[in-house]
């Protein structure tokens, strides 16, 4: 799995993904709106929400708590070596996720080896 596809069909130079980004996420709604959209268009067929693909997001959240006024989940479809189970059918929000910047996450494979104190110091920030 490589972090970013670019557009111009090369290969990401970045070090393979390891899924942290999957393993405690937040969405840009509640997990009440999602339930609640997912509803309508499980209702009525001819509904079509606002949040894109709606219908994978809904089914692929484990719910993890609140932390810093944020809704926290994981994906059930990550598996334990950071593979992701749905890889071809990810959303969008999945597929986009870092895009051509550094990943957000700073423990991340792609920001390269780091020694065991800076992981910890980054976990801390994070």
């Amino acid at each position: 799995m490589t972090i970013y596809d670019p557009t111009d069909g090369s290969i990401d130079p970045r070090p393979r993904c390891k899924g942290d980004c999957c393993r405690g996420f937040s969405l840009e709604h509640p997990l009440s709106i999602v339930q609640a959209e997912w509803r309508k268009e499980q209702i009525d067929s001819s509904y079509k929400s606002f949040i894109l693909d709606l219908s994978t997001i809904n089914e692929m959240l484990i719910p993890l708590g609140v932390f810093q006024s944020q809704e926290l989940f994981t994906c059930k479809h990550l598996h334990k070596n950071g593979d992701c189970g749905i890889y071809e059918a990810r959303p969008k929000m999945c597929r986009d996720f870092p895009g051509p910047n550094p990943c957000a996450y700073r423990n991340c494979a792609s920001h390269g080896p780091q020694p065991i104190w800076k992981k910890a110091w980054n976990w801390l920030r994070d």
